[in-house]
């Protein structure tokens, strides 16, 4: 394992430094437990919201831009601000949260590669998606500059198997010697009050089609046809004029309910019984992880990252078919309908959610400073 004497002080590259969100909460505990072991950080963004402190952390908004500037332009504005940054830069190893670079010594990627994101949905999203692909600077930038980190990075890292197989694919990444998988991990548990009715069903997620909101709803509105009563509360989205029309056409006007942004998600997770992910696309889902630990069932689509942790209908449900309505509707009746399988599957779920922790995550993303370092000293001495 990694010494001080080996490694001292890390860059990391991240937009926004805070400790909400998914890759910037996962970027935020794994910046804590590198300075709970003494290395020196220094933060490297364009905005820092984290109102966190420590003797051994600095913090630079160097990346800050014109909020007015297009999608790609802030991407061509992080890729050249961090190269002049860097270029004569005196950091022991450079980390990128997925922020563009040529000097990233090891890279952490949070989302999966455009190819895999325009490939999956329906046909027509599909033809869609690809069309932007082609012709649109946002989505052209963005494989662009994620080739550039997979290709030059000495070691590249991600949260789960599935979003490594992508990178590897779509980028013909020949050896795996170099690729580490850091799984998100949990705070310790605390002790829980938990009040559970079997009828309310969580959502997570700020993209309706994208986290699968859409085959959510109709697979509730199945369920209300077949006079299961149950509760749907929506976190994330605020309810817009678009979606109250659609809840009147599904019949779900009383039974699904949109917070908004909700940071602090004990207490639903604290009354709700299964939390459903079936995204099109999710290099793993952090709020399912966290839900279990409160007893909360997992229930996930196969193209979610944290599914390849789960035994089905053991420890979580899985979809296999993330636009299938009838699938779904038919396991949350299952589930909602079969009081003793729901309760094995969720103490197995708490129990599975006891291997994760931030600990962990960080040993793991040594593991990859590691390499990298062995790497770039192999490159020095030739």
């Amino acid at each position: 394992m990694l010494t001080n004497v080996d490694l001292k002080h890390i860059a990391i590259l991240v937009r926004n430094f805070t400790a909400f969100g998914g890759l910037e909460g996962y970027n935020f505990k794994l910046i804590q437990g590198l300075l709970n072991q003494d290395f020196e950080v220094t933060v490297i963004c364009e905005q820092n919201t984290a109102e966190f402190s420590h003797k051994n952390l600095t913090v630079y908004e160097s990346l800050k831009c014109n909020t007015k500037l297009k999608y790609s332009e802030k991407l061509k504005w992080y890729y050249h601000t961090s190269n002049n940054l860097l270029q004569n830069h005196s950091f022991d190893l450079i980390h990128s949260q997925q922020v563009p670079t040529n000097y990233a010594n090891v890279v952490t990627f949070h989302n999966h590669t455009i190819q895999r994101q325009i490939n999956a949905g329906t046909p027509f999203e599909n033809l869609v998606n690809n069309y932007k692909a082609k012709f649109t600077a946002k989505y052209k930038l963005q494989n662009y500059y994620d080739e550039i980190l997979a290709k030059s990075a000495q070691s590249l890292i991600f949260p789960s198997f599935q979003a490594l197989a992508d990178y590897r694919q779509t980028y013909q990444i020949n050896s795996q010697d170099n690729l580490f998988v850091a799984y998100p991990g949990l705070e310790p548990e605390i002790n829980l009050d938990y009040s559970k009715d079997q009828n309310n069903i969580l959502f997570i997620g700020k993209g309706y089609r994208r986290k699968g909101l859409d085959i959510l709803l109709k697979a509730v509105s199945k369920l209300i046809q077949d006079n299961i009563p149950v509760k749907l509360n929506i976190i994330g989205l605020k309810l817009t004029t678009a979606y109250k029309l659609r809840l009147k056409i599904l019949g779900l006007e009383n039974n699904v309910f949109f917070h908004g942004s909700i940071y602090n998600l004990k207490d639903f997770f604290a009354f709700s019984d299964i939390i459903v992910q079936v995204s099109r696309i999710e290099t793993f889902g952090m709020s399912v992880l966290e839900a279990m630990q409160y007893h909360v069932l997992p229930v996930v689509s196969r193209n979610c990252g944290i599914s390849e942790i789960f035994q089905n209908d053991v420890n979580g449900i899985i979809i296999n078919n993330y636009l299938g309505v009838t699938e779904l509707s038919e396991k949350l009746k299952m589930l909602i309908t079969n009081q003793s399988l729901r309760h094995k599957i969720v103490c197995n779920a708490q129990e599975l959610s006891h291997k994760f922790s931030w600990d962990k995550t960080v040993t793991d993303t040594l593991k990859a400073y590691e390499y990298a370092l062995k790497e770039m000293h192999n490159v020095t001495n030739r």
